[in-house]
């Protein structure tokens, strides 16, 4: 069977700019239809009628992404614990920081952005294990400057 669509040529393409196609940003905002003139772009939330087909384009820019969206939560419990523990034995300017890290990695884990609460579970160890270093040394040199002064 013949076809009875006309053809199309260069010369009607530029009287009027091609359809906007979709593309899935990965932040959040569902679909952002773009338009390959240079049009503007126009962010919807609602998702496409189920009356037609969508066609989702994604475009590769060759640059990793700064968010990886993941639908399972990290585990942020030991760092809450680690921090409490560091806040009421150490010290507690290093278990406050370290415990407000750690909640922001959970929300951070709860919005989907597993590497930034990584990055966040990760500072609050590293703050929980300072406050334990520096506590430790601490206590010790009280400890030995109490015992030498009753020498």
């Amino acid at each position: 069977m013949k076809s009875s669509a006309p053809s199309s040529s260069s010369s009607s393409s530029s009287a009027h700019p091609p359809p906007p196609y979709s593309v899935y940003d990965g932040r959040g905002s569902p679909y952002k239809h773009v338009h390959p003139a240079g049009g503007p772009a126009v962010s919807t939330a609602a998702a496409p009628a189920a009356s037609h087909q969508q066609n989702v384009v994604v475009v590769a820019t060759g640059v990793a992404p700064d968010v990886v969206y993941n639908p399972y939560p990290v585990a942020m419990t030991t760092a809450f614990v680690l921090s409490c523990v560091v806040f009421w034995c150490f010290g507690w300017l290093f278990g406050a920081i370290a415990f407000v890290l750690a909640v922001m990695g959970s929300d951070s884990s709860t919005r989907g952005d597993v590497i930034g609460a990584l990055r966040l579970r990760n500072a609050s160890y590293g703050v929980s294990i300072a406050g334990i270093v520096i506590g430790l040394v601490i206590i010790t040199i009280i400890v030995i400057s109490q015992t030498n002064a009753y020498d």
